[in-house]
């Protein structure tokens, strides 16, 4: 997050398939543009950052992961079948 200059406000642990690890926590906002300007904005005081460098899908970098604490706030639709996701609140 030094790119962003954003400095983390504490530590958390986690599990990852490579074993437990410590993670910084960040202040976070997402905010989601809407359809007439009436979009979804959230923010949480601390979320775990993680390192996305090279996580490439279907030629696009990943620049998140969304949890439970978001998808709680929505609805998400997955189409494997198209490769096409739907979130909506």
């Amino acid at each position: 997050m030094k790119t962003l200059g954003v400095s983390p406000v504490g530590k958390v642990q986690g599990g990852t398939a490579g074993g437990q690890v410590v993670h910084d926590l960040y202040p976070v906002r997402f905010v989601f543009p809407g359809v007439g300007g009436v979009g979804w904005d959230i923010q949480f005081s601390a979320s775990a950052g993680v390192d996305l460098t090279g996580q490439i899908v279907h030629g696009q970098q990943i620049v998140a992961l969304l949890g439970r604490d978001v998808l709680g706030a929505c609805v998400l639709t997955y189409n494997g079948v198209g490769g096409l996701y739907t979130l909506s609140w």
